[in-house]
């Protein structure tokens, strides 16, 4: 399986199967990279996109649903080869609790619409792919049938690279 659905947005996440989360941010402020000018707009396919805001060194979604609090996400450089970068992003959101939680997703830009506006592509990759040779090399830890811990941003790049390292480059990957 390539990956799981992203849209309706960040709100999606508490609920999607087999999540990268991290109980300490590891995309810290002040290094988040722009993914493009605005206005720009993240898909989880071509035509489901949610508008975004720059804020800081990240981005802004507001939520779908009234009540619901916006989720921000940043960005840094993952991996690039030729023209193609591939970003590694961090959502924040809160938990149940009122805690701070971090879900991991990987991102790129799609070729540029004739409305003028960046869309990029997300997708989650799905942490119950990683072997038990994986999960033991780079900290993979099972919370439950629904979220995978991961304890470092290093790890978690080199697990990306090493599991999906082609499929970054397959556009039909990405949908």
């Amino acid at each position: 399986m390539r990956a799981l659905k992203f849209l309706p947005l960040i709100a999606a996440l508490l609920v999607l199967p087999a999540c990268f989360v991290s109980e300490t941010q590891l995309l810290p402020e002040g290094e988040g990279v722009m993914l493009a000018q605005e206005p720009l707009q993240f898909c989880d396919e071509v035509d489901s996109c949610v508008a975004s805001a720059v804020v800081g060194d990240g981005y802004l979604l507001e939520p779908d649903h009234e009540g619901d609090e916006p989720s921000f996400l940043r960005f840094v450089e993952l991996v690039r080869k030729d023209e193609i970068v591939v970003y590694l992003g961090e959502a924040e959101l809160t938990n149940d609790e009122g805690g701070k939680i971090w879900f991991h997703l990987v991102a790129r830009a799609m070729s540029p619409s004739e409305d003028g506006i960046t869309k990029v592509l997300v997708v989650q990759p799905d942490c119950n792919e990683a072997t038990a040779e994986q999960k033991e090399a780079f900290g993979i830890t099972q919370i439950d049938s629904y979220t995978c811990n991961i304890g470092s941003r290093e790890d978690l790049s080199a697990y990306l690279i090493e599991a999906h390292s082609e499929d970054f480059y397959d556009p039909d990957w990405w949908l």
